[in-house]
């Protein structure tokens, strides 16, 4: 089953075990910090500063591990599998 996560702020997860193709897509709110980190096992997969008219949105191969979003106080994010 595909996993989809949503949310604002930072947050930590356990990927899937198994190689998974993310589709992650970071919005800035319009006011504060517009920093958008993402780091797979430690290694960063996004660092971007987002605008109104600019938001992130990438694909990513995610081999299992801990996915931790940070300084994201003022963005709201998803990570999607895509098959």
């Amino acid at each position: 089953m595909p996993f989809e996560l949503a949310g604002k702020g930072a947050y930590v997860f356990d990927a899937p075990k198994r190689p998974v193709r993310a589709r992650v897509i970071g919005r800035w709110s319009g006011s504060g910090a517009s920093n958008f980190v993402v780091l797979v096992n430690g290694r960063s997969i996004v660092n971007a500063v987002l605008r109104e008219q600019n938001p992130y949105e990438g694909v990513h191969l995610i081999q299992g591990g801990t996915v931790e979003i940070t300084k994201a106080d003022n963005v709201t994010w998803s990570i999607s599998e895509e098959r």
